[in-house]
């Protein structure tokens, strides 16, 4: 008996033995993780970018300072691909730190 045998798609690979691409059997599965993984991966380069510290013991605090960076972090995206659809060129939008500044301006 096999666990977790499924339908399986072909992923392409470097060999370094053979300095070529080869395909290699892969569950489906894993190729639709790592098709939407890329997103996940520039979600968290982004906000590494200007990180909301919260100096305290206290879990409910620092929780909710990392909801409202995702928060910031999925709205700047968002902004940046609304401009670029809009025909914005990319050095006239916003960057990340301008972006929560408005924010926050806004905010208050």
């Amino acid at each position: 008996m096999q666990v977790g045998c499924g339908s399986v798609g072909v992923a392409s690979r470097w060999s370094d033995a053979s300095k070529e691409w080869i395909e290699i059997p892969c569950p489906e599965a894993i190729l639709e993780y790592n098709k939407f993984m890329g997103g996940v991966d520039k979600l968290d380069f982004v906000m590494a970018f200007y990180p909301m510290k919260a100096r305290t013991r206290k879990w409910p605090v620092r929780i909710m300072c990392h909801f409202i960076s995702l928060a910031l972090a999925n709205s700047w995206l968002e902004y940046v691909r609304d401009a670029s659809n809009q025909g914005l060129p990319r050095r006239k939008a916003l960057d990340m730190l301008a972006f929560q500044t408005d924010v926050a301006l806004t905010l208050v």
